[in-house]
């Protein structure tokens, strides 16, 4: 049967509707609009649609070229590291800085650098931990706000002699200031008043000229830094209050002594924040409250140094290009503007014939005491 020209142009449609039929079908919908776009744009001469414009790409590098790692101190690694590690990504060019939180207590600050891009990990939960994770591998450089002890050097010796100049590095020094919450009338502790209140002997402010009322004892941890020294320079053997509460976070510790009428725990020198700092005295001693230039001179009792530990030769560049810019003026300037003791603010002890705490360790004075 021949098909008439009328016959012929249906089957044509027909066969030509099945076709595009089973390319609908089969074509995502997405590339169907983007050929749509194409030919509209052909037709009318317009310019590309947004789709098809290419989006530019990102700054960031994909991979990261550069990594370091520090662990360790809550003291130095909640605001102190974090302001370090940005001021070095500064010196060396970066064009934009990013702060990206981990864990509680943890950050990663990424970079984008003239030569790749950079990650820094900084994860702050104790001095303790910073020996545990130069031990295991899991961070470069410790951070800690008490001396390494003698066990933990010697399980580090493979990383060099941890108790000199190439692994030991004081990074600033610091002041354990004991807290009460702003409302409370008492303005100095002796130093053995302040062990009966956190042992648990003094229980009722009266007992030491306050205002009649029970003592909340708030104290950091066991791997805290800063309970180390402040089990060595105030607890000496007696054991804390069974009733005390534990702080991993400095901060936290000391809102919470700010909001809690009765309370008293210690923090360092930066984080006293709205909380009352007390003057601290021993036997017939002048009372000093800590600041800057009392933990500077040496006039405040509970005072400190702040380390970085490293190993002696570390393979990583990125770790002594650190340390280097931590103790250069530039560092000690941030240590000081978190509201630390650095470099720039001993040097003026120096000038009096004092040794400078601020460097190495070997020219710390010894009147700072090591927990």
């Amino acid at each position: 049967m021949k098909l008439t020209a009328v016959g012929k142009l249906l089957l044509f449609l027909v066969g030509l509707g099945l076709v595009v039929l089973a390319f609908v079908r089969f074509v995502p919908a997405e590339d169907l609009a983007k050929l749509l776009d194409r030919l509209r744009g052909r037709t009318s001469g317009a310019a590309p649609s947004a789709a098809e414009t290419p989006t530019p790409s990102s700054d960031r590098p994909a991979t990261i070229t550069h990594r370091l790692s520090l662990s360790g101190s809550n003291t130095i690694g909640k605001d102190l590291a974090p302001a370090l590690v940005e001021g070095f990504l500064r010196k060396l060019g970066a064009s934009s800085i990013e702060r990206r939180a981990g864990k509680p207590d943890e950050m990663t600050i990424e970079a984008v650098l003239p030569d790749g891009a950079a990650a820094i990990e900084i994860r702050a939960h104790g001095s303790s931990t910073a020996f545990e994770a130069l031990s295991s591998g899991g961070a470069e450089i410790g951070m800690a706000s008490r001396r390494i002890k003698t066990d933990e050097a010697r399980t580090l010796a493979s990383l060099g002699n941890m108790l000199s100049p190439a692994c030991e590095h004081i990074l600033g020094l610091d002041g354990v200031a004991v807290i009460v919450d702003p409302g409370n009338s008492v303005d100095a502790l002796s130093i053995d008043q302040i062990r009966d209140l956190f042992t648990g002997r003094i229980t009722d402010w009266s007992t030491v000229g306050g205002t009649a009322g029970p003592v909340a004892t708030f104290a950091r941890d066991d791997r805290s830094g800063t309970y180390d020294t402040f089990k060595s320079l105030v607890l000496a053997d007696r054991p804390l209050a069974a009733s005390a509460e534990r702080y991993e976070d400095s901060e936290r510790l000391a809102a919470d002594v700010t909001a809690r009428r009765g309370s008293i725990g210690f923090v360092g020198l930066a984080y006293v924040a709205g909380a009352k700092a007390l003057k601290v005295h021993e036997g017939g001693s002048v009372p000093y409250r800590p600041t800057v230039f009392t933990v500077r001179t040496e006039d405040y009792l509970l005072s400190r140094r702040l380390y970085l530990y490293s190993a002696s030769n570390p393979r990583n560049p990125w770790v002594s290009r650190f340390l280097e810019f931590a103790l250069s003026h530039d560092g000690q300037s941030i240590v000081d503007t978190i509201g630390f003791v650095g470099q720039s603010l001993v040097d003026a002890v120096t000038e009096r014939g004092e040794p400078s705490a601020a460097g190495r360790a070997g020219s710390a004075p010894p009147a700072y005491l090591d927990a």
